[in-house]
């Protein structure tokens, strides 16, 4: 959780200080993030470099920049979870699903570690937390073993692409929280966790909506 925040700055510029209280009631201080506005609405990091992957796809530049700040706060825990949503046509979506994939897998290195689901039926929806039987699984085992202490490391990012319409939503949407989810069994953290929605329909949820860093129209 949050121990402490700091923010300065001036007009179209802040710094942020951040400190959060680890599981063992140690505390850990973020990396200072500088970001700079040029509307004042979205602020990006300060030293955006423009990356050939993404100048290589069909994602307009102005979006470039926010893709880049979002996945630098997801990877230094600014973001937990950070939360993408694709909406428009599924060739769009796909190219920019694939774009965001082929940038985060540049920065993360081999520490990353993917995970795929269609979250569209009243069945799917053991997809998140798994089945009843089981402790563990779906989604909430996925996101454990990125966060989880106790679990041998190797892998430091998580990043789930989700296919969902307004049941897989619904579904969604306690995992899309900032802070820790909780099931019957288990509590997990979502450090370096990111999430990509890709809307198989075009109905945007109220939940969704309000959980979201960005949402991108990729047919726009």
């Amino acid at each position: 959780r949050v121990h402490g925040i700091k923010i300065s700055g001036k007009e179209n510029s802040i710094e942020i200080f951040c400190v959060l209280t680890k599981v063992d009631n140690s505390l850990k201080s973020l990396p200072v993030l500088e970001l700079v506005s040029n509307d004042g609405v979205f602020y990006y990091l300060k030293e955006v470099i423009q990356n050939s992957l993404l100048q290589d796809s069909q994602i307009p530049v102005h979006r470039q920049a926010k893709i880049i700040t979002l996945t630098h706060m997801f990877m230094v825990s600014y973001l937990m979870p950070a939360v993408i949503i694709l909406t428009g046509e599924e060739n769009d979506r796909n190219d920019y699903e694939n774009a965001l994939l082929r940038f985060v897998r540049s920065k993360a290195g081999n520490d990353i570690k993917e995970l795929s689901v269609e979250i569209l039926t009243e069945d799917d929806k053991n997809k998140v937390m798994g089945n009843p039987s089981e402790i563990q699984g779906g989604l909430f085992k996925f996101i454990d073993q990125i966060n989880n202490p106790n679990v041998e490391k190797g892998i430091k990012y998580g990043v789930i692409i989700a296919r969902v319409n307004d049941i897989g939503q619904f579904a969604l949407r306690d995992l899309l929280e900032s802070g820790a989810s909780k099931s019957h069994f288990l509590s997990i953290r979502k450090d370096r966790v990111m999430f990509i929605l890709s809307l198989v329909d075009k109905t945007l949820q109220p939940q969704c909506r309000s959980r979201a860093h960005e949402i991108f129209d990729c047919s726009s």
